[in-house]
C-alpha cells in the first residue's frame, strides 16, 4: 500500500473518530437538556404542591389564633380559597407521569382537600362569632395534619428528582423508570398515611347535616368515584363476562381466558384473575387476562365490581408483534374509540405528546356539550420496543364518576366575552367547562403575551383565572388546559 493511501486512511479514521465523538457529545447535550427541563418542571410541580400545603396550614393556623368574629371570618375565607386552589393545583402542569397522577388519585389527596374545603365552608356559613368549640378546633387541627403530611411527603419527593447522566438513551430511560418508581412509592406511602387519619368532620353532627343539605341542593365530589355510585355489584364471574364482552369489540377472533399467570399482589396463580385491588373511589376491582383466539394477542382488562365498568385495558404485545408503528397507533385509536362506545361517553383530545419513543394522549369527557377537563382518559403507546405496547387508562375518569348535575349558565357566552379586559380580544370558540364544582366559560384570547385563555364563572360572571403559558408549546404538542 502506498504511503499516500495510508495517510488518507489515517486521516479518514481520525475524521470518523472525531465525528463519532461529536455525535456522542451532541447526544449527551440533547439528553441533558431534556432532563434539565424535566427536572425543572417536576421541581416546579412539587414546589407548587408543597406551597399549597404550607399556605393551607398557615391559613388554618390563622383561624385558630383569631380573637374576634371579623378576623375569624376573613381567616376562614382565606383558608377556604387556599383549600380549593390546592385541589386544583394537584393536576396542574405536565410534569407528573401517569403513574404519579394515579398514585395521587388512589391516595385520596383530592378528597382530603375537598373535605377540608367543605368543613371550612361549613364554619364560614355558620358564622362562628362566639368562638370555636372543642370539636371544631379538633377538626381544624386535623386539616393541619393533612397539610403537614402533604408538605413532608412532597419534601421527600423532591429528593428523588435528580438528573443521572448516561451515554446511551436506554440506560437513561432505565434511570428515569427507577426515579418514577421511587416517586410513586413515596406518593403511595403518603396515601397510606392519609388513610390512617380520621375524616374531617366525622365527629361533628352539625357538619354531617350541613353536608346532607349541601348535597341535596348542589351535589359535590365528597363521595365521588364509581365505588360510591350506588350501582349494583358484580360477582367475579360477571366481571369476567364484562371483560369478554368488551374484548369482543376489539378482537378479530373470540376472546379466551389467558394462560395461567401469577397474581402480583398475592403470589398465587389464576387462569382469569391476574390482579385484584381496592381504593375508596374505585371500590373493589379485578384484572382479567384475555387472549384473542385468532391473533394470539394477550390483553389485560380491569373491571370494577361496582357497575361492571372497564377502566384499564392493556395490550401485552410489542410494536414488532403488532406489525408497525402505524398499526400500533391505529390499534390504540380503535381501542380508545371502542372504550368510549362501551361506556357511552364522548371524548375530546386535550393533550398529545408525540415522540420517537412513544405517544401519550389525554382525552377529556364531554357531556351535553360541556367539557369535563378533570375527567381524563389517558392513552399510553410506547413505540421504543418495550413489551407492553398500548394502555388505555380511565382510572381518573372513574375516580371522579358521579359528577354533579350541570346547572344552566347564569350569563351567556357573549356576556362573558364583554367582561374581558380591554387588553384582550376573543380568539376562538368559547366552551363551557365544569371544573371542581364550578361551571366556567373558557375563552381563548389574544393581546397579552403568553396568556391564551381566560376563565369566567358562567353563573356569576366573576373572573376565575387565566391560562398562562410558562413555556412555548413544542411542535407536535397540544397543551392541556
Amino acid at each position: 500500500m502506498k504511503k499516500s493511501h495510508k495517510i488518507f486512511i489515517a486521516i479518514a479514521l481520525i475524521g470518523l473518530v472525531l465525528l463519532a465523538g461529536k455525535m456522542v457529545r451532541d447526544h449527551r447535550a440533547y439528553v441533558r437538556d431534556l432532563e434539565d427541563f424535566r427536572v425543572r418542571e417536576l421541581h416546579e410541580w412539587i414546589i407548587q404542591q408543597r406551597g399549597s400545603a404550607y399556605s393551607l396550614d398557615r391559613a388554618v393556623a390563622e383561624i385558630l389564633v383569631s380573637y374576634d368574629g371579623d378576623h375569624r371570618e376573613a381567616a376562614l375565607e382565606d383558608a377556604l380559597q387556599r383549600a380549593q386552589r390546592a385541589q386544583e393545583n394537584l393536576w396542574g402542569g405536565r410534569a407528573p407521569t401517569t403513574g404519579m397522577l394515579m398514585a395521587v388519585d388512589r391516595g385520596g389527596f383530592r378528597h382530603a382537600y375537598e373535605s377540608a374545603a367543605a368543613y371550612l365552608r361549613y364554619l364560614l356559613e355558620r358564622e362562628v362569632d362566639g368562638g370555636l368549640n372543642a370539636v371544631q378546633v379538633q377538626n381544624l387541627e386535623l386539616i393541619r395534619s393533612y397539610a403537614s403530611l402533604f408538605r413532608n411527603g412532597f419534601d421527600e419527593l423532591m429528593s428523588h428528582v435528580q438528573y443521572e447522566e448516561t451515554n446511551f438513551y436506554r440506560l437513561h430511560r432505565w434511570s428515569r423508570v427507577r426515579q418514577d418508581e421511587a416517586m410513586i412509592a413515596v406518593l403511595n406511602d403518603m396515601g397510606q398515611q392519609l388513610r390512617l387519619l380520621d375524616g374531617v368532620g366525622a365527629d361533628d353532627r352539625d357538619f354531617s347535616a350541613f353536608v346532607d343539605e349541601l348535597r341535596s341542593s348542589s351535589p359535590s365530589y365528597l363521595d365521588y368515584g364509581v365505588g360510591n355510585s350506588g350501582e349494583r355489584g358484580y360477582s367475579q364471574e360477571e366481571m369476567l363476562e364484562q371483560a369478554k364482552r368488551f374484548a369482543r369489540t376489539i378482537m378479530r377472533g373470540e376472546p379466551e381466558v389467558a394462560a395461567e399467570r401469577a397474581v402480583p399482589s398475592t403470589g398465587r396463580t389464576d387462569y382469569a384473575v391476574v390482579g385484584e385491588g381496592y381504593c375508596s373511589s374505585m371500590g373493589d376491582h379485578a384484572t382479567f387476562g384475555i387472549q384473542d383466539s385468532e391473533t394470539g394477542w394477550s390483553y389485560d382488562i380491569s373491571v370494577t365490581a361496582t357497575g361492571g365498568h372497564v377502566f384499564v385495558v392493556k395490550v401485552n404485545e410489542s410494536v414488532s408483534e403488532i406489525g408497525s408503528r402505524e398499526a400500533t397507533l391505529e390499534l390504540a385509536e380503535t381501542l380508545l374509540a371502542r372504550w368510549a362506545e362501551f361506556e357511552g361517553v364522548s371524548l375530546e383530545e386535550m393533550l398529545i405528546f408525540d415522540r420517537e419513543q412513544g405517544v401519550r394522549t389525554a382525552h377529556a369527557v364531554v357531556i351535553d356539550d360541556v367539557l369535563f377537563p378533570e375527567h381524563v382518559v389517558w392513552t399510553v403507546i410506547p413505540l421504543d420496543g418495550s413489551h407492553s405496547a398500548i394502555e388505555v387508562n380511565a382510572d381518573r375518569y372513574f375516580a371522579l364518576y358521579g359528577h354533579p348535575q350541570v346547572p344552566e349558565p347564569g350569563i351567556t357566552a357573549a356576556e362573558a366575552i364583554s367582561l374581558l379586559s380591554p387588553a384582550l380580544a376573543p380568539a376562538g370558540e368559547v366552551r363551557l367547562e365544569f371544573r371542581g364544582d364550578r361551571l366556567l366559560y373558557a375563552i381563548p384570547v389574544t393581546g397579552v403575551d403568553r396568556v391564551h385563555k381566560v376563565y369566567v364563572n358562567a353563573m356569576s360572571g366573576q373572573y376565575e383565572r387565566m391560562e398562562y403559558e410558562y413555556r412555548r408549546v413544542e411542535d407536535g404538542d397540544v397543551r392541556l388546559p
